[in-house]
């Protein structure tokens, strides 16, 4: 018996005779794919990257110009504020010489009615006011700074505030701009002031009493003359006058006429204001300036 057997051709496909190309296709899809994602993302950042330096390069020339507007109105504050000093003690001395011109008419009615004690205390009033003037003519003013030494200045940085500075400010809540008892015109003022004397004893070369009690009190002096401007004539504490019995202040104004300088005599001259009550206000502002802190 014959085993006849067809032999069955396959047509399928030896994976040996599959071409390179064939195989190789998928992955060079990938990798393009890959390498077209990449160029995307690198092109995206630099987009991002000159997004932003452009952004910085305005919030720079922004706060540049921010900056030359605050230093404008630092220069204008500044002037102002000696201004403001300089008009302060001006009005100061206006107000002393307003009182001994009111003294004065106060002093001739008295004489007209003959009323004794009214005449002693239009002499006491005219001569506060004259000690008061006096004491107005020794205030440094503050002197308008060089603007190339303002530009100089800006370029170091602050100091920390002395700490007798730091403890008198805590004191006195109405210089510092963080409190709510803020007063910017006195403070203004003040600061003038303190500036001025500070300049004053540094070309005395008494530079180290900047900072001691005695500066403090003077600051505190005439912070009480400020308050009294603002609030009328109350600059001055009352003077208890004692009855002598040597006669009226004029006679015992004779023996210590010595006391007196030859300005203060002129001034005394000048304004009709008896040597001995001008010598007692005198006395009276030198114990209102050295007794208190």
């Amino acid at each position: 018996m014959t085993n006849d057997k067809t032999p069955v051709s396959l047509d399928e496909e030896n994976p040996e005779d599959v071409s390179d190309e064939e195989l190789s296709s998928p992955q060079t899809e990938e990798e393009t794919s890959s390498e077209s994602a990449s160029t995307s993302s690198s092109e995206e950042n630099q987009v991002f990257y000159h997004k932003t330096i452009a952004r910085l390069k305005r919030e720079m020339l922004r706060a540049q110009k921010e900056n030359a507007t605050l230093k404008e109105k630092l220069k204008h504050s500044e002037t102002v504020s000696t201004q403001m000093g300089q008009s302060a003690l001006e009005s100061f001395k206006i107000n002393a010489l307003t009182l001994m011109e009111k003294a004065k008419t106060s002093l001739k009615h008295a004489h007209e009615v003959s009323d004794v004690e009214a005449i002693l205390t239009a002499n006491e009033e005219l001569a506060k006011a004259a000690a008061q003037w006096q004491w107005a003519q020794t205030v440094p003013l503050p002197s308008q700074q060089n603007p190339e030494e303002s530009n100089g200045s800006e370029s170091q940085e602050d100091p920390d505030p002395h700490p007798a500075t730091q403890a008198w400010v805590l004191k006195n809540p109405w210089i510092n701009q963080e409190s709510s008892l803020f007063q910017g015109e006195k403070a203004s003022a003040v600061i003038s002031y303190a500036t001025a004397l500070e300049q004053q004893l540094m070309a005395q070369g008494r530079g180290h009493e900047i900072n001691t009690p005695s500066y403090f009190k003077d600051l505190d002096t005439f912070v009480r003359y400020w308050d009294g401007l603002q609030g009328g004539h109350k600059t001055m504490k009352s003077v208890t006058t004692v009855a002598s019995t040597k006669g009226t202040p004029s006679e015992g104004g004779q023996k210590h006429k010595d006391a007196l300088t030859a300005d203060e005599k002129e001034i005394c001259r000048t304004m009709g204001v008896s040597e001995a009550g001008y010598l007692k206000q005198k006395k009276a502002l030198a114990l209102e300036r050295a007794g208190q802190s």
